[in-house]
């Protein structure tokens, strides 16, 4: 194993200065440079452009109305070019278990509230949240969460906590 590595790397060192040996031959400071420049960088091969992507004629008309002073990254459809045809995933939709008008706000001993809907069902958060208020009327949306948890949103103030049902 030992053997075999020391001459892999014996190899790899004799490609190099056998063609390093094509550059000592210049006598012309520059043109040896440049023959050693030329060594030492790979040579870069043409890369072809990516397929268009479904919603190629979107983009000619994102490009025709973008105003030349609106900088590359700014317009509209970039992401798609340099990704190159890749397929983005679409936003998740959140699923909603119910929602409802609340009917009935108490709050608990702990500080959490417990919430009748219009509906019959009762949520009860599972802890106390500072922010958050409830009064009768918010409408209150409750979605699923990960690992069989709920996620009560109350539309007017924007805030999310986790809740369980009561009934």
């Amino acid at each position: 194993m030992r053997v075999g590595g020391a001459m892999l790397v014996a190899w790899v060192l004799g490609a190099a200065t056998a063609s390093a040996d094509d550059c000592r031959a210049i006598e012309d400071d520059a043109d040896r440079l440049a023959c050693y420049d030329r060594k030492a960088t790979p040579e870069e091969k043409p890369v072809a452009p990516p397929p268009d992507v479904s919603d190629a004629g979107s983009e000619r008309e994102a490009r025709t109305q973008a105003s030349p002073e609106q900088p590359e990254a700014a317009r509209p459809g970039l992401l798609r070019r340099v990704l190159g045809g890749v397929k983005l995933p679409k936003a998740k939709p959140m699923n909603v278990v119910t929602r409802g008008k609340v009917v009935r706000v108490r709050e608990l001993a702990r500080g959490n509230f417990e919430l009748e809907l219009d509906n019959g069902e009762v949520w009860r958060e599972n802890e106390r949240e500072l922010r958050t208020n409830y009064r009768v009327g918010d409408i209150v949306a409750v979605s699923s969460g990960m690992l069989g948890t709920f996620n009560l949103d109350n539309e007017r103030s924007g805030q999310r906590t986790k809740a369980r049902r009561v009934r």
